[in-house]
């Protein structure tokens, strides 16, 4: 009888710190960590919509929508090294104009919004608060960035519009064209 009390003293003494130990470990890996330094990803691309669709010369609507989808962020390097090489997740924010006027392409002060997601680390909140039009397309500068690889006005973004995408939005903007439902962006990089 006594070593039966024994044994089971022991079992008891061995159990508890193991199942303190995997309860520790488990806690210890369910924090995600914040991804630091700087990240530039030069492959940018994804299809931009416009609700209702821009339209040449006087507005139509006195609002319009314009929202990304199937955004693909890649071709990462990071500083330190170490970090991913793609995102795994881009949603913008939709962006309100103030009309479904063409020339609200031309306007300065649309910016943009993102959460970028990435592989193992805390998502990036991504504000810029203008654009500025480029031959190609725009330029986004002086953005702010919470979680993953924060900066205070320190972000960037270019933005290529493919070709025929382009094409469409001057003659729109120009009065020579249609509506204008969407653009592509067909290339562009990012640093924040």
């Amino acid at each position: 009888m006594r070593l039966r009390r024994t044994s089971l003293a022991v079992a008891v003494l061995f159990t508890v710190p193991m199942v303190l130990l995997t309860v520790s470990g488990t806690v210890a890996s369910a924090k995600t960590p914040t991804g630091t330094g700087t990240i530039t990803c030069t492959t940018f691309t994804a299809t931009i919509t416009f609700k209702p669709a821009l339209v040449p010369g006087t507005a139509t609507s006195p609002k319009d929508t314009e929202k990304s989808s199937g955004s693909v962020i890649s071709s990462c390097s990071t500083s330190p090294s170490g970090g991913p090489t793609s995102a795994s997740k881009v949603k913008e924010k939709p962006t309100k104009f103030s009309s479904n006027a063409c020339s609200q392409l031309e306007a300065s002060s649309t910016g943009a919004s993102f959460t970028i997601s990435w592989p193992g680390l805390k998502p990036s909140k991504v504000t810029f608060s203008g654009a500025t039009n480029t031959s190609t397309g725009y330029k986004l500068t002086d953005g702010t960035v919470t979680g993953s690889y924060p900066t205070s006005g320190g972000a960037s973004a270019t933005i290529n519009i493919a070709p025929a995408s382009e094409t469409a939005a001057s003659n729109c903007v120009e009065g020579k064209g249609g509506s204008l439902s969407s653009l592509t962006i067909s290339g562009g990089s990012m640093t924040l």
